[in-house]
């Protein structure tokens, strides 16, 4: 009885090691690196990866270092929500760094006064940089999760934060959805369109500021977690009526300027953890 009681204990630790080893090498996993009142997100699937937003140009070479300590070599693809500079800022620095990208997603809203657009737009243009302008319902894969343009619904938006590409990745029965800097005028789109906001985890819009996650899109997304990439120290904290919001939905509220970089996976069983809370 000793020995079977002592094979089988050697038998679930060798499991429990294969299944961490699972895990591991099939998971979706979301960094959502701090630069500030910015975004720069990276997503790696089954050795793929792909960036949404670079944050600000000043950011290019800590992202860049990022990368490099991730063994990132290569993209399969970029996306530019919209031409913020706390958003594309750091895309110049980063296409020139030389690292591969399959693919560069952006809309066709242009800032012909920015200069971080500007550089931008010609680091692209030096490098052969395939360009994208994604159509709602188009969907590519990362690894086997499946990454669906939700928005921008129009292009008829004064505000250019409404224009921002919306994404829904999907892996192993849970959701993530990034949204960009969209206002409510955009959410209420959203809302009206007949496309499925539930997601497990909400990259909240705009970094929580007032004008967006209202009370019914946040209550059709419902998340689980909610990350807020924001900056307090420098006046750009998220909104309190944001903050109770998510709060009366029971998601756990993670800030990038609190908790530094976050990182949530979802495993090949659908279990979703926070690595750096």
């Amino acid at each position: 009885m000793s020995l079977l009681l002592i094979m089988g204990v050697l038998f679930v630790g060798c499991s429990y090691s294969n299944m961490k080893q699972v895990v591991s090498d099939e998971s979706l996993i979301a960094s959502f690196y701090p630069v500030g009142k910015g975004d720069c997100i990276l997503l790696q699937c089954e050795g793929e990866s792909i960036l949404i937003d670079a944050g600000y140009a000043e950011n290019a070479d800590d992202v860049i270092s990022y990368l490099t300590e991730k063994n990132v070599t290569s993209l399969s693809a970029v996306i530019a929500t919209h031409p913020d500079k706390d958003h594309i800022g750091g895309m110049t620095g980063m296409i020139e760094s030389g690292i591969d990208i399959g693919v560069l997603y952006k809309t066709d809203v242009v800032k012909k006064n920015s200069d971080d657009y500007i550089a931008m737009m010609s680091a692209i243009k030096n490098k052969g940089i395939h360009v994208k302008n994604p159509k709602i319902g188009d969907s590519f894969l990362l690894g086997s999760a499946t990454v669906t343009f939700l928005a921008p619904l129009s292009n008829q938006y004064d505000d250019v934060n409404n224009s921002s590409i919306v994404v829904k990745v999907t892996y192993a029965g849970q959701s993530m959805l990034f949204t960009g800097d969209i206002l409510t005028e955009a959410e209420n789109d959203l809302l009206n369109s007949t496309m499925n906001l539930n997601a497990a985890v909400l990259k909240v819009a705009h970094h929580g500021s007032s004008g967006t996650s209202s009370k019914k899109f946040l209550e059709a997304v419902n998340p689980q977690y909610a990350v807020i990439t924001c900056n307090e120290s420098d006046g750009h904290a998220p909104d309190n009526k944001v903050l109770k919001r998510l709060e009366k939905l029971d998601t756990t509220i993670l800030r990038t300027d609190t908790e530094g970089l976050i990182t949530i996976t979802i495993s090949s069983y659908g279990e979703i953890a926070v690595i750096n809370k």
